[in-house]
């Protein structure tokens, strides 16, 4: 069995599945939705993927490492250790347990960091 596939639990009761699941050619895993949420668990951490959403994890099996907002929105609740935040607007290195990720058309991103800090710089 593969690695990832072993880590990865899907589903929850009225959640979708993704869309599509797949290795990127870094290695990090893209999540992809469809026309409804997703919710999904990945070792300690928790994610809610807005509908039509794409995101990109990189993940140690237990933590997430880092998680990228490729398109839409993503609610990620962590167990625990420093995360970087990747979106179109700004990299963010945090220590938190949650954020919420949204993305909109003229370019603007909505970041909400729950019970944590972080540390965001503007993408050039």
């Amino acid at each position: 069995m593969d690695r990832r596939q072993s880590i990865i639990t899907l589903g929850a009761l009225f959640a979708s599945l993704p869309l599509a699941l797949y290795s990127n050619e870094n290695g990090a895993l893209v999540i992809e939705s469809d026309k409804e949420e997703a919710k999904f668990k990945i070792g300690k951490d928790a994610f809610l993927l807005r509908p039509n959403s794409k995101i990109e994890l990189i993940h140690d099996g237990t933590f997430t490492k880092a998680l990228t907002l490729l398109g839409g929105g993503v609610l990620g609740v962590f167990g625990g250790g420093d995360k970087v935040l990747k979106t179109k607007t700004f990299t963010a290195g945090i220590r938190g347990t949650g954020v919420y990720l949204q993305e909109y058309a003229n370019d603007a991103v909505y970041s909400c960091l729950c019970y944590g800090k972080g540390d965001y710089k503007y993408n050039d």
